[in-house]
């Protein structure tokens, strides 16, 4: 074990939160929608859409395994 990492661990916690890596779109919902937003305003997408939009609803379904 090396000593430094559970203050690494605690600074990463203190900034993300209890999961800084969230896995599910409605997790990670804000990112979704600011990025769409961004390519959107820069032309790369010809219209601003929904992050429903660009997933197959297959996936908007989560699984807790």
């Amino acid at each position: 074990p090396l000593p430094w990492v559970p203050t690494y661990a605690r600074k990463i916690q203190e900034t993300f939160g209890e999961d800084p890596f969230p896995f599910g779109i409605d997790e990670n919902r804000a990112t979704w929608e600011q990025m769409l937003l961004y390519t959107h305003q820069q032309g790369i997408a010809h219209k601003h859409v929904a992050p429903e939009d660009i997933f197959p609803k297959g996936l908007m379904t989560k699984v807790v395994v």
